[in-house]
């Protein structure tokens, strides 16, 4: 009869003083138990809601745990993740992640902070809320091997379109260090998940600095100089990383960073590849960043700069994609404006 609690209106409210009342640990994971055996049935009481409640009343870590498993299950489901926003759930998982001790527990919390993060919107919640700084506070803690791997999984997630709010709280954390390290990981997954979560930061002036300090440039550079070798990936996978690379090109610091380590050379090699057309412009524009750099405007001139930009000029030039405003040289904040001059075409320089 108590299996089917969650199926019944007004099981939910029961299973909530039974998890709140209960003395024993085990009685305690109980209802959680049948939630997830026994989701409740279509527009009867919220599954969620008592996973909130468990969250909010119990703090033993296996029943964290369980808990964190199950609203990590219901997340999936578009519809419930909004819900479990809603209904509180980040701040206690947030708390969950600096409370609890157990490897167990930390990964069920990652995924679950991981699978409410399905949408910008959720993605900004979740950063606003406090949940990258733990997450990047962890891994730079040198976890064991399943929880590094939550850890990339989850803050591949909440880098994608990284907000202001993101970018912070990841380098407050310590988490640039660490992920630098990760890129050299000898599992591909993590190394490339890595990989992507230092090019998406890149979309934040701010940290860009501080990212090229952590050995970031060399970093981005490298992979994709792998990627466009014959033996690399598709042309498409090579995309978030011309875009960091060239986003990198705004800061003084990076772009000697990026002279040295042989920056220049790829880039030209992208304005020479009729198949990067594409990122042409952008390209164009992120070395206009070295026109005070004497020393690389003349390798650039020995590479052939300027017959390249001639036939540039002669072709069907495009425009630079936009980049929001916190992707503003850092070097010049007091310039960080929404209006930025129209500059969208280098045809215009």
């Amino acid at each position: 009869a108590f299996e089917a609690l969650p199926k019944v209106r007004g099981g939910i409210p029961f299973c909530k003083v039974f998890a709140k009342t209960a003395s024993n640990s085990w009685l305690t994971s109980l209802p959680i138990i049948l939630l997830a055996n026994h989701p409740p049935a279509e527009q009867l009481d919220p599954a969620h809601s008592l996973a909130v409640t468990i969250l909010q009343c119990v703090k033993t870590d296996s029943i964290q745990n369980r808990t964190a498993r199950a609203l990590g299950n219901l997340a999936i489901e578009p519809e419930s993740c909004g819900d479990i926003h809603s209904a509180g759930a980040v701040p206690l998982l947030v708390e969950s992640l600096t409370a609890c001790q157990d490897s167990q527990c930390l990964q069920s919390v990652v995924r679950a902070l991981r699978n409410l993060a399905d949408s910008p919107q959720h993605r900004l919640a979740l950063a606003q809320q406090g949940a990258i700084r733990p997450l990047a506070e962890l891994l730079a803690a040198a976890p064991d091997p399943a929880l590094t791997w939550g850890l990339v999984r989850a803050l591949l997630e909440l880098s994608r379109g990284c907000s202001r709010a993101c970018a912070e709280q990841l380098s407050l954390g310590g988490g640039l260090g660490p992920l630098v390290n990760l890129a050299s990981h000898p599992k591909r997954a993590i190394r490339e998940a890595a990989i992507l979560i230092l090019a998406n930061l890149c979309a934040q002036g701010l940290v860009r600095p501080a990212l090229g300090n952590a050995g970031g440039v060399e970093v981005l550079l490298g992979e994709l100089r792998r990627r466009r070798s014959p033996t690399g990936a598709n042309p498409a996978s090579q995309q978030p990383l011309v875009r960091a690379v060239c986003l990198l090109c705004r800061e003084a610091i990076n772009r000697a960073r990026l002279r040295d380590a042989g920056g220049l050379e790829l880039l030209m090699g992208l304005l020479r590849d009729p198949r990067a057309s594409a990122w042409h412009p952008r390209v164009v524009a992120a070395l206009v960043g070295f026109l005070y750099d004497t020393g690389a405007l003349g390798r650039l001139q020995a590479l052939g700069l300027v017959p390249l930009l001639a036939g540039q000029l002669c072709g069907e030039g495009g425009d630079e994609e936009e980049e929001g405003r916190e992707a503003a040289s850092w070097d010049f904040p007091e310039e960080r404006t929404p209006e930025r001059a129209e500059a969208g075409s280098f045809l215009s320089l």
